[in-house]
């Protein structure tokens, strides 16, 4: 009885397990979103890891693999970090190349499961801190519930192949070790997710120095304090100049990078001046290019996803577009319809981050909003500066937004309704409903559109 009395218990309280249930219960309605078909994964970078004759060695020299066919070298060797491959690496030496395709996948939901897990315990225990066992559970379930319903988790639920998964889950995990004053082994996994994501690398670390910098000349304010380093850092790293060197070190990692590339484009006997990917410039939008949408453009995160989706889930060329018949245009005029329902959602977000920053907050948790200022300040940077990757690649980049999209809802609920009578919760309660029908219907229509391309 005791035994069955400690997994309640465990299952009341564990993030993991309220996480489990609710990709559970997903999978019920939306089967499509968790399928375990290995065309989902990455094939070809993991391939060229696991079996290419060029690529048996320099791999583990650099770290890196490639993304694209190394035989194919005229159109460019486009470079991925070899790290998020080696579960795969490690399974292919039992399995055979389909199992460990399909196990790669199982173990890329386990990171996004992992990472929202991760940070609900955050925003519940060190930012939020609710204090009732209920109040906590009730957090975690609308965080972790937003999360996974949001069409942007959605995308990377459906075809698991940019970085942004395994760097979350690095960085959060860091941020867990860092709350918990263990100063070495969160540090060691922030550098982890810095090699992961040397773009958000860079943002981090001007971030973290700004914060370094202004509270060595604020001196030990309120303000410096809210917007410092982990109280953990500050206690260890007393002298300014080593607080200093921790906040820069991510920095370091693009020169890494650029210097790993180059050797490997030596190793494999090939100029560098074949090594793929878009431009720094084409990724802000200065290259004059018809794919950049300025500021407005790289908003779209808002949606979610590219208004055009609705006619292709139609299967609707713009050319025909005034040749649809009256279904057709029912539906197209619902798809938008949802989409904005997803924009005003995620307005309502907004304003719940925007409750979690007011000035009554920080006085009473000062020492634990870092982590969020962090991701904030993170995620800002690359979208006011990426605006071409942010207007183009909205569903991938945008991965970042859903974990701020769910401490907003939280934060809405909590502040709003939680704290409430009975009857004011009974009325959020069906308001939350609402909100996770809603983003059930922007995820199954961002499905609709990848089923029909073919991914």
């Amino acid at each position: 009885m005791k035994k069955l009395i400690g997994i309640l218990k465990f299952l009341s309280t564990s993030s993991f397990a309220h996480t489990s249930l609710v990709l559970f219960a997903y999978s019920i309605i939306n089967p499509d979103i968790l399928s375990l078909s290995n065309t989902r994964v990455p094939q070809q970078s993991i391939l060229n890891a696991l079996s290419h004759p060029q690529n048996s060695t320099w791999p583990w020299v650099t770290g890196l693999t490639s993304w694209t066919d190394v035989s194919q070298m005229e159109s460019g060797v486009y470079f991925v970090e070899l790290i998020s491959h080696l579960p795969a690496l490690a399974a292919n030496q039992i399995f055979t190349i389909e199992t460990t395709y399909i196990i790669q996948r199982i173990l890329d939901i386990a990171a996004i499961a992992g990472s929202i897990s991760l940070f609900s315990e955050i925003l519940t225990k060190y930012i939020i801190r609710a204090k009732s066992n209920a109040s906590k559970g009730i957090l975690k379930i609308i965080t972790i519930t937003s999360f996974t319903l949001s069409p942007w988790a959605s995308y990377m639920l459906f075809r698991t192949n940019w970085y942004e998964p395994i760097f979350m889950l690095s960085l959060l995990t860091s941020f867990i070790f860092l709350y918990q004053n263990k100063y070495r082994i969160g540090t060691v996994a922030l550098l982890i997710s810095y090699l992961i994501h040397y773009q958000y690398a860079t943002f981090i670390s001007v971030y973290f120095t700004s914060c370094t910098l202004y509270s060595i000349f604020k001196g030990n304010n309120v303000a410096s304090r809210v917007w410092g380093l982990p109280p953990t850092i500050c206690k260890q790293l007393k002298n300014n100049y080593l607080r200093l060197a921790w906040s820069a070190s991510g920095l370091l990692v693009f020169p890494i990078l650029q210097l790993r590339k180059i050797i490997a484009m030596w190793i494999i006997e090939s100029p560098t001046n074949v090594i793929g990917g878009s431009s720094v410039a084409s990724r802000i939008g200065i290259d004059g290019g018809l794919y950049n949408g300025g500021i407005v453009g790289s908003l779209q995160f808002l949606g979610g996803y590219k208004w055009t989706m609705c006619f292709s889930i139609n299967n609707i060329s713009m050319e025909t577009i005034t040749n649809i018949n009256k279904l057709e245009a029912i539906s197209i005029i619902n798809c938008e319809l949802t989409l904005i329902s997803v924009v005003a959602i995620s307005i309502s977000a907004l304003i719940g981050i925007y409750l979690l920053y007011k000035k009554d907050f920080p006085k009473k948790n000062t020492p634990n909003i870092w982590a969020l200022n962090t991701i904030v300040a993170s995620f800002l940077s690359m979208l006011f500066v990426f605006q071409q990757s942010y207007t183009v690649h909205i569903q991938g980049y945008s991965y970042v937004w859903s974990f701020l999209f769910s401490a907003g809802i939280a934060s809405l609920f909590y502040h709003t309704l939680i704290k409430q009578p009975w009857h004011l919760k009974l009325i959020g309660f069906f308001a939350f409903v609402s909100v996770c029908t809603t983003l059930i219907q922007s995820s199954h229509n961002i499905t609709q559109r990848l089923l029909i391309q073919g991914v």
